[in-house]
């Protein structure tokens, strides 16, 4: 398995265990998919090795949104955006292959998507992990 494919795996599987939303890949959410959802975005890799091993410094992008017509309020988006921050910053994620050396949150945004209704929050962690 690939350093990318290990790590959104140990994502995914942290984010579905860890929270109430529903957890999407990115390619893999519904048309018209009404609701609250987390979605797992781009990432980088950099090379992190030093002479006896393999690593690498990884930057991961959490999109979540919050279609639902009863609230419109960030709140819950933001409830959810805090569950996230809790399961990733500075957790042990087990990742297939690797050791996770630490992961730190970099930042986050809410904002109005352009329908007018959809709240959309957006999350960015960086990621170390050697082999």
């Amino acid at each position: 398995m690939s350093a990318e494919a290990a790590l959104q795996t140990a994502i995914y599987d942290t984010l579905e265990a860890g929270q109430s939303a529903v957890v999407f890949a990115q390619s893999d959410v519904p048309d018209n998919f009404v609701g609250r959802y987390v979605v797992i975005g781009n990432d980088t890799l950099i090379e992190w090795d030093t002479d006896g091993r393999t690593g690498f410094e990884a930057t991961i992008t959490i999109h979540t949104w919050d279609s639902t017509a009863e609230n419109r309020s960030y709140l819950p988006l933001k409830g959810i955006m805090g569950d996230i921050y809790n399961l990733l910053h500075r957790a042990e994620v087990p990742i297939t292959g690797y050791n996770t050396v630490g992961i730190d949150f970099e930042f986050s945004e809410t904002y109005l998507d352009p329908d007018g209704l959809t709240r959309h929050g957006i999350q960015r962690f960086r990621v170390y992990m050697r082999g």
